[in-house]
């Protein structure tokens, strides 16, 4: 009896690693993943023992390329360095008249009665209503930096890094207000990190969005009275600059566009700005410009006649060009200051109505679309019509 206990305990222990070796190479987690969501299942994850599943951290003895802007904004519209904060800024005074000048339909008014952060945000940076900065700080303040997912993982922590970064210019946002967000948004960067040192999650599926997330907030966080920032930068850094040697190599997602646009396209190409726009001496700088330019140009090249995205992977309904696809373009527009990328803008725009940016994003308009980059001369308003590149 003893003898067929023991052979039975030997013949589950085999199965039990031959099936998790399987694991690990068919959904690409690592050993410590692996036992650790074996802990949680068998409801033994204390924290004594959790320690022991962490994974070692990466890139901690990492140079930052560049040196990081001091001033905020750092993600996007640099010009407004130079605003104090009061009534409407300039640069975005001057963008709602070229609007204007260009037959652009566009009324900041849309922002200003939808009770979100963003659109409140919007509203403030388009009518210098700082009532409505103050309500913005305090979506900051209240309520949860978004939702998590099931690794708990919070999974739109670049919008509240976008807003936090702009809102840094408010007189309205104290001190102590800007520590307790920054307070907040570095536990989000840890935890993105956590995740990007261990080796389950894939590069072209959870990974490119966790290193883009943690490379936003790393960058809009930054404080010099906060010595573990640099070192959190750093580590940030290095993974989004893994995603960024990827996608030199591919130029287009190799998972295909739909996957692209809903999940990946808005946080890569932010963070790509971010990398523009909040480093100096950057010796990737040019690089990361390149590949903004060409995955914008990707889009340009697979739009079929019909007005779709010839498919190329694993497609779903976004290769209708609808909802997604406009405002994405508009940054890397805004970013590169691509004409031929200003004149797609505008194909979408004809193509698509007000459907080219989705309603919940709409408050997106006036962050991304700037009307001073210029169209391709020779191309029918509105068609791709003469378009070369």
């Amino acid at each position: 009896m003893r003898k067929l206990a023991l052979i039975l305990s030997g013949t589950v222990l085999v199965l039990l690693v031959y099936f998790g070796v399987r694991t690990v190479q068919i959904y690409d987690v690592s050993p410590r993943f692996l036992a650790a969501a074996l802990l949680k299942k068998l409801e033994l994850d204390s924290s004594a023992v959790s320690q022991f599943f962490v994974p070692p951290v990466k890139y901690a003895e990492r140079t930052l390329d560049g040196v990081l802007e001091s001033d905020h904004p750092r993600l996007l519209l640099p010009a407004l360095r130079s605003w104090q904060g009061s009534g409407i800024a300039p640069s975005m005074a001057r963008r709602i008249a070229n609007y204007q000048s260009q037959d652009v339909l566009y009324d900041t008014r849309r922002s200003c009665a939808i009770e979100k952060l963003m659109s409140q945000l919007v509203c403030w940076l388009g009518t210098g209503d700082a009532k409505k900065a103050r309500q913005a700080i305090d979506f900051l303040l209240h309520r949860p930096s978004g939702q998590l997912d099931a690794k708990g993982r919070p999974v739109d922590s670049w919008e509240w890094a976008l807003a936090f970064d702009l809102l840094l210019l408010s007189p309205r946002m104290t001190v102590a207000e800007a520590d307790s967000i920054r307070s907040i948004l570095r536990g989000n960067l840890r935890a993105y990190l956590q995740v990007l040192d261990d080796e389950s999650v894939s590069l072209w599926h959870g990974r490119s969005s966790a290193a883009a997330q943690a490379w936003i907030l790393a960058v809009t966080i930054h404080s010099e009275a906060n010595p573990e920032d640099d070192l959190l930068l750093r580590r940030a850094q290095g993974h989004f600059q893994q995603t960024i040697e990827a996608m030199a190599l591919t130029e287009a997602w190799p998972e295909g566009y739909n996957y692209w646009i809903n999940s990946r396209a808005m946080l890569l190409v932010l963070a790509g700005s971010a990398y523009i726009n909040a480093l100096q001496d950057s010796y990737n700088s040019g690089a990361v410009l390149t590949i903004l330019r060409r995955i914008g140009l990707w889009t340009i090249y697979a739009t079929r006649p019909d007005g779709r995205i010839e498919a190329l992977a694993d497609e779903g309904p976004r290769v209708d060009l609808k909802d997604e696809t406009r405002r994405v373009i508009d940054l890397l527009a805004q970013t590169t200051r691509d004409a031929s990328l200003s004149t797609y803008s505008k194909y979408l725009k004809k193509l698509r109505g007000s459907e080219s940016y989705y309603r919940d994003y709409q408050w997106g308009f006036l962050l991304f679309n700037d009307p001073t980059v210029p169209a391709l001369p020779g191309v029918t308003p509105g068609s791709l019509h003469g378009l070369k590149t």
